[in-house]
């Protein structure tokens, strides 16, 4: 199941690099790197996510606001360009003059109209923990499918039920580990 996340990092124009931006960052302490996907359930990207997109393994696309209808470019060529660094996976989109899309998205990065970016993914490995008051989830692992550039980029989860689906495996397994705790106990 595809699930989404949006922020509001950096989604800029400039013309040696096209259109550059960051899909997704990293958690490093702060609450603007955590993601909350419901009310006391938060999650995390792990450095590690995204290896498998960087190794250029699958391909991968850009879109305008999610709609394959505007594809703005692909790993397989060449014309989306992601890479991995201390703060998340950046991305950048050479910019084509010949191609309406790029003319009129760049005159909306340009006025600040397009603030942010997305990606699409399905979560291949996560892990789940209790820190003080919130349940966590970092995902280790992933398929990244697209990013976007997006107008609204406040973080919204479209697409939550896999991460609940893994959220109520969890929370099963703990309490059955802590039955078995108890067991042992008496």
């Amino acid at each position: 199941m595809m699930e989404t996340r949006n922020n509001n990092i950096e989604l800029r124009y400039r013309g040696d690099e096209g259109f550059t931006g960051y899909a997704s960052v990293f958690y490093d302490g702060t609450p603007g790197t955590e993601y909350e996907l419901w009310q006391g359930t938060f999650e995390r990207i792990d450095p590690t996510a995204f290896d498998d997109a960087i190794k250029n393994e699958k391909d991968v696309m850009a879109f305008y606001e999610h709609n394959p209808d505007i594809l703005l470019g692909r790993t397989s060529a060449n014309t989306l360009h992601l890479r991995k660094d201390a703060k998340g996976l950046k991305y950048s989109i050479p910019f084509d003059a010949n191609d309406e899309d790029h003319r009129r998205i760049k005159a909306k990065v340009d006025r600040g109209d397009l603030r942010g970016s997305s990606f699409g993914f399905v979560p291949r490995e996560d892990k789940w923990h209790r820190e003080g008051s919130k349940d966590v989830r970092t995902i280790t692992k992933l398929d990244l499918v697209e990013i976007s550039i997006v107008a609204n980029p406040a973080y919204k989860g479209t697409e939550k039920r896999s991460a609940e689906t893994s959220y109520k495996n969890w929370k099963q397994l703990e309490g059955t580990q802590k039955r078995i705790q108890k067991l042992k106990r008496t």
